[in-house]
């Protein structure tokens, strides 16, 4: 089976050459590595044109915000498996796709997902916090848990039948993207229980308070438009697991 990785990069010149190696690096798997680029001006695409040779696809145009670039990089896909690897992430070890690959042997699955672990930029070694998708289930989408989207692939069929992300979405497009694919358990999916990715702590869903402020109202619009009970304390109540991830 063919997978297709798809790497949204916008002015990542510092990290983007580690996320590439990170992809071919992998082995024993037929990967399509899709760069959707928003016309960096970091120096970003000069490294990219070095390993122009390693990509099927890139893509270097305005973009009206992430999901929007995801959204570019799903219409290319061509891979039998379709997962993302943004440009500041890295994969944990060189089996992760083969890995995952392997689950899909099983006609009945249609998602794996797994860990993350994120790390400081100053310290790229020390972990300082480990996302476990262990506990997810379709019922704690009420609660805004999900699984840790940067370890997602899904069959193309997947796509095919829900559609793609909504741009609408400033930062919570992905929990609609999964609210949409895993309520009522209408997607099969597995649990791998191991850190497939590493990425640096941050991001724009974790940037201060008006970021927390804006994902939960998005959270809560989300849950809503997809027939998920929900209410603004439930949501609020996943920010002690996250504490617990730092310590666990």
């Amino acid at each position: 089976m063919k997978i297709s990785i798809i790497t949204a990069v916008f002015n990542a010149k510092l990290t983007i050459e580690k996320t590439l190696n990170s992809i071919s690096d992998q082995i024993g798997v037929e990967v399509e590595h899709i760069v959707i680029d928003g016309l960096s001006t970091d120096g970003t695409i000069q490294i990219l044109d070095k390993y122009r040779d390693q990509l099927a696809v890139f893509v270097s145009e305005r973009d009206s915000g992430i999901y929007d670039a995801m959204n570019k990089g799903l219409r290319l896909a061509t891979g039998d498996i379709v997962g993302f690897l943004n440009a500041d992430d890295f994969f944990a070890h060189s089996k992760v796709l083969i890995n995952i690959v392997n689950q899909f042997s099983d006609p009945s699955i249609h998602a794996v997902f797994g860990d993350v672990e994120y790390f400081s930029a100053d310290n790229p070694k020390k972990m300082i916090r480990r996302y476990r998708s262990s506990g997810f289930t379709p019922k704690k989408l009420e609660w805004g848990v999900i699984p840790a989207h940067p370890t997602l692939y899904l069959r193309r069929s997947v796509y095919d039948r829900f559609g793609l992300f909504n741009p609408k979405y400033r930062i919570a497009g992905d929990f609609e993207f999964f609210a949409r694919i895993f309520k009522d358990n209408a997607t099969p999916y597995l649990y791998l229980p191991e850190v497939m990715v590493r990425m640096q702590a941050g991001g724009l869903s974790n940037n201060g308070i008006k970021s927390i402020l804006l994902i939960n109202r998005e959270i809560k619009k989300a849950c809503m438009e997809n027939a998920i009970p929900t209410n603004g304390l439930k949501l609020l109540l996943r920010y002690p697991r996250k504490l617990l991830e730092k310590i666990c």
